[in-house]
């Protein structure tokens, strides 16, 4: 069977294979429907506005405007390549085994408000790559969703590829996601919300660093090294490598609240942490680098607990919320603790009380 080529905003690439063949080689669930369409190319010249849709490889759709607003579409082997801003503002888009998403245009996976955009699920050994600046855009949410049938185990990856990238929400089902960065210049990412247990490395040249934005909460569960496995089918073979939390470009806080709850490792990587004014560090995790408080320091989750960081240096207007749940408190247990590994520096200006 042969296809148009259809050139522009949207591409999904390799060879398509029928659901039958699909689901003998337990590439695709297979429960075939009137909504279920395994062509590659859905209605000439329209967007994907609904429907199940599932792309094998060679599969090809395009899109020259609206793209993709809505509906599941499933990508086994393939590859989706979003090359035009709002090219994906809605629906749900699945990666298993190591299809690719290509994000390539500036708000390519988000509406022009910023209020929606694609919902991007990787499973298996599948990637997201970066290929423009600011190619996902806060109406985008990522979740890195583990294994599916006999793909346990390999590692989910979101490639920044030097340019700094802004995601809504980043979630990881299991620890088996990374955010890495092989592009030849450092690259920054922001988060408004969500929960990580996954790692961020960046390739040791070029750094990694995190900022979290926004109202809302993200947490960093994970500080422990973790296996990297990832499986190549253009060139057969799988590929293992210890991994831990340890970008260099460090982190800062400039809206809502960043939680850590690690208690290995450092959560926040080797770098420095800012936290600026209207933003909060929580948590009971630990964080071994410096951290700079203009915002609010609150140990615990919602409760008494402890926060370890490296030495911290208190601005003038900062803030911090200790809780206490009995009077005969011990430290940690009935009160916050605050653990500072390193010299405490309080600059002029800091008043007290409730306040620095």
């Amino acid at each position: 069977m042969r296809f148009p080529l259809l050139p522009h905003a949207l591409k999904f690439s390799r060879r398509f294979l029928p659901s039958g063949l699909a689901g003998l080689l337990g590439l695709m669930p297979v429960a075939a429907s009137a909504q279920d369409h395994y062509t590659n190319y859905p209605e000439a010249g329209g967007p994907i506005t609904g429907g199940d849709w599932n792309f094998g490889n060679d599969s090809l759709f395009a899109n020259s405007s609206a793209g993709v607003s809505g509906g599941t579409q499933r990508f086994y082997l393939g590859q989706l390549s979003a090359s035009v801003a709002n090219a994906v503002i809605g629906g749900q888009q699945s990666f298993y085994n190591d299809s690719q998403l290509l994000a390539s245009a500036t708000h390519s996976l988000t509406s022009t408000d910023g209020l929606s955009g694609a919902n991007v699920f990787l499973y298996d050994t599948s990637s997201a790559t970066a290929e423009a600046l600011d190619s996902f855009g806060t109406g985008a949410s990522l979740t890195f969703g583990g294994g599916s049938g006999g793909w346990t185990g390999y590692s989910q990856r979101l490639n920044l590829n030097g340019y700094d990238t802004t995601i809504g929400t980043i979630t990881s089902i299991g620890t088996n996601g990374f955010v890495i960065n092989t592009g030849s210049q450092a690259a920054q990412l922001t988060v408004r919300s969500g929960s990580f247990a996954g790692v961020i490395t960046d390739n040791g040249t070029e750094a990694i660093s995190l900022v979290k934005a926004g109202p809302g909460t993200f947490t960093l569960s994970s500080g422990a090294t973790q296996s990297y496995t990832i499986y190549n089918s253009s060139i057969p073979g799988t590929t293992t490598t210890p991994k831990q939390h340890d970008y260099r470009g460090g982190t800062t806080i400039n809206g809502g609240t960043l939680m850590v709850t690690n208690t290995t490792g450092s959560a926040t990587g080797t770098g420095n942490v800012i936290v600026n004014a209207g933003g909060t560090l929580a948590g009971t995790g630990i964080i071994s680098g410096a951290v700079d408080v203009s915002g609010t320091l609150a140990p615990g989750i919602n409760a008494v607990g402890t926060l370890t960081t490296g030495a911290q240096t208190w601005q003038s207007g900062g803030r911090y919320n200790w809780d206490i749940s009995a009077l005969a408190s011990s430290p940690g247990t009935n009160s916050d603790l605050l653990t500072i590994n390193g010299a405490l520096t309080v600059n002029s200006g800091t008043s007290g009380n409730d306040r620095f």
